[in-house]
């Protein structure tokens, strides 16, 4: 006699990999603000950063040291894995020492954040006594990537209650944007969140149908954020790298897009806080062998605020001070470690893209959707100052753990 029994619902696993790539999505969603509001703290309504709590990186500091304790006698790792870790664990102690702007608490979150990138490496690569490859436990992830779709449709319909037609037609990105602005959401880190969501998309998702909405609302809505054109440009590139004639195609279409472009690139330029970001930097590493300091670097502007102003603007100019935020990625790494140490800093990340980019054949998706996210965030940080959060290291870490593993899983092969 035959007894069927009845289907189990399928199990939605998370592991620690996943539960750390949620924290860093959570960091660039509005759940610090949020939070801060529902306990009573002040916060700044149009900016996500406007004096909310970090409560993602308590969070991620004290998951990582509970979960340490509990896998550290599971753990035997290769320590010859581990030197781009290490390196930049001496790179941020000898800047302690050497830096006159330091700030002791941003070395303290950045040794714990490296920690937690080379955790995630070592469970990765599989140098734990549990396999855990992020492919195979995605299902919290799979949620949370529902929720964030929903959250983007929700903020379609706020806009269209808020903004008439005609205006949604001539501006669509804007006005999307200023819908967000409403939730406390910045648009850059909307920008990073649809890259993860586009990538997801692209490379996981394999319903046609389903795949087609999601990036169509993705590009609707973000291609009005400078940076996350600049990462997706960057994608396009090293997708592209190893068929020459294709990436040559492509460059001259930038060329000449940028040709036509070339008077609003200018003007755009000369009056962004990025352009002075940049000269700022320009000036931190003639005075600084070693940089600022991380987390000196408004320190230092507002020390030589009026220095920099009267250097700086020999044109009328849309500002009236020196921005005391990087404003970018590179600024930070070099106006924070100098040029030798941010040169390195900078070779460590690249070095990581490069190998990664010979093992990309042999990747599982979610493992591509991965590994050409972290170029993704990197080449966004050209124009934004994100690199040194949590968020950024969870995905360094990751990307890491990955190409490690493939490389194993193709020796074994």
């Amino acid at each position: 006699m035959n007894i069927s029994l009845p289907h189990s619902r399928p199990k939605i696993a998370i592991n620690i990999v996943s539960a750390f790539l949620i924290l860093a999505l959570l960091r660039l969603l509005p759940f610090n603000f949020f939070t801060s509001i529902l306990i009573g703290h002040d916060v700044v309504i149009d900016n996500k950063e406007g004096n909310a709590i970090n409560f993602i990186n308590y969070i991620s500091v004290v998951f990582f040291f509970i979960i340490t304790f509990l896998k550290l006698p599971t753990i035997k790792a290769r320590w010859i894995e581990l030197w781009p870790f290490g390196f930049l664990i001496i790179i941020y102690c000898v800047n302690f020492f050497m830096a006159p702007y330091v700030n002791s608490s941003w070395i303290c979150y950045q040794f714990t954040f490296i920690l937690i990138a080379a955790f995630i490496h070592i469970l990765i690569s599989g140098q734990s006594g549990k396999d855990y490859q992020v492919v195979k436990s995605t299902g919290g992830l799979i949620l949370f990537i529902g929720a964030i779709i929903f959250f983007l449709a929700f903020v379609c319909v706020i806009m269209y209650s808020k903004f008439s037609i005609e205006y949604i037609i001539a501006e669509f990105n804007d006005s999307f944007l200023n819908s967000l602005s409403s939730f406390g959401v910045m648009k850059q880190y909307y920008g990073y969140i649809v890259g993860f969501i586009l990538l997801y998309s692209f490379f996981v998702i394999k319903n046609n149908w389903l795949k087609g909405v999601v990036i169509l609302l993705v590009c609707l809505s973000a291609f009005g954020i400078r940076s996350f054109v600049l990462g997706m440009m960057s994608i396009v590139f090293f997708m592209n790298i190893k068929n020459p004639i294709r990436l040559l195609s492509i460059l001259l279409i930038a060329c000449f897009i940028s040709y036509l472009l070339w008077d609003d690139i200018i003007v755009g330029l000369l009056y962004d806080t990025r352009f002075y970001a940049y000269m700022n930097a320009w000036d931190i590493v003639h005075k600084f062998p070693y940089g600022v300091g991380l987390g000196g670097y408004p320190t230092y502007t507002e020390i030589y605020n009026n220095d920099l102003f009267a250097s700086f603007f020999t044109i009328d100019a849309a500002l009236n001070y020196v921005p005391n935020s990087p404003e970018s990625d590179i600024v930070h790494v070099f106006g924070s470690l100098g040029l030798v140490f941010g040169s390195a800093h900078l070779f460590i990340q690249l070095r990581l893209i490069i190998l990664g980019l010979f093992q990309q054949v042999k990747m599982l998706p979610f493992e591509k959707c991965m590994f050409f996210y972290f170029i993704f965030i990197t080449a966004f940080g050209i124009s934004e100052d994100t690199m040194f959060t949590v968020s950024y290291w969870i995905f360094f870490g990751v990307t890491s753990g990955i190409i490690s593993s493939v490389m194993k899983r193709n020796l074994h092969d």
